[in-house]
């Protein structure tokens, strides 16, 4: 095996047994703190932050032990192996497009309430919100089933369809949330009073952060798609390579998601350190 190869493998190795770690402790705090506190729950925001937390949460526990299975067995040269487990990784990857729906559902949330805040308020309810994600999810689970082995159509098929289908309502979305935070720190700016940036212009840069983190995250693909094109293969060893990398790039954003709501939120943050006590305090009585 090439040197460079193995060096790469071992760093994958290592990336992904630290964000497995990582990912694990941040999604589950997250859970915790919204299953504690009361008036979290309360407010809806809140609650698509706890299923996002645990999309994410599935997400971290199949995507990177994968990974790290994969670069294990590619170390050891178990060739045989390695075409079972591309399958296997390629449909870990659900929770991940669950975590962007979901994602999505979060945003769309965000912008009825600070653009249409009526509307949000008489309309948007917990149950809605489950329902058109569910929608959204269904629509993955069948888009990923009839691209399992290329069953119906092809892994990239599946892919551009899911792009095409999410990506305009995201960018849409965002779009109008930008706008509306400029605005906002504008007339804030101008205002006398206005020493305190407002509630809903923090929960707007915490969306926007999120997405722009997810965009940063997927950028590595197009690197594995050229490559893949410049190759003519997706077995050879430098598209392989890039193929785990990116994969492992993207599975970052589950733990990436928990680091931006944790550093926006202050609620989130005392929460969080409440529950870190409490653990610990059960810990040491131990």
């Amino acid at each position: 095996m090439d040197v460079i190869i193995y060096i790469q493998l071992s760093l994958l190795c290592t990336v992904n047994v630290f964000f497995t770690v990582v990912g694990v402790f941040l999604n589950t705090l997250v859970i915790l703190c919204l299953l504690k506190s009361s008036q979290l729950q309360k407010k809806l925001c809140y609650f698509m932050l706890m299923v996002l937390s645990l999309f994410d949460l599935f997400a971290v526990v199949t995507n990177h032990p994968m990974l790290i299975i994969y670069s294990i067995v590619w170390m050891i040269e178990d060739y045989e192996r390695l075409g079972t487990l591309y399958t296997y990784v390629d449909i870990t990857d659900i929770f991940l497009g669950f975590s962007l729906l979901t994602l999505l559902v979060m945003n769309l949330d965000r912008y009825l309430a600070i653009v249409y805040p009526l509307f949000h308020r008489t309309s948007v309810t917990r149950r809605r919100l489950v329902v058109f994600l569910a929608i959204f999810l269904l629509f993955e689970v069948i888009l990923a089933g009839i691209s399992i082995d290329n069953l119906v159509i092809s892994d990239g098929m599946a892919t551009l369809i899911f792009a095409t289908v999410v990506s305009p309502p995201l960018f849409f979305i965002n779009y109008k949330l930008f706008i509306v935070a400029r605005k906002i720190s504008k007339r804030t700016a101008a205002s006398s009073a206005g020493l305190r940036k407002p509630v809903c212009l923090k929960n707007i840069s915490s969306c926007l952060l999120a997405v722009a983190c997810l965009l940063c995250l997927y950028l590595p693909m197009s690197v594995y798609i050229a490559l893949s094109i410049a190759e003519k293969s997706k077995l050879s060893p430098k598209v392989k390579i890039s193929w785990l990398w990116t994969k492992t790039i993207i599975a970052t954003n589950s733990t990436f998601n928990c680091l931006i709501f944790f550093w926006k939120n202050k609620m989130l943050r005392s929460e969080g350190l409440t529950v870190l006590k409490l653990l610990l305090g059960m810990c040491t009585k131990q």
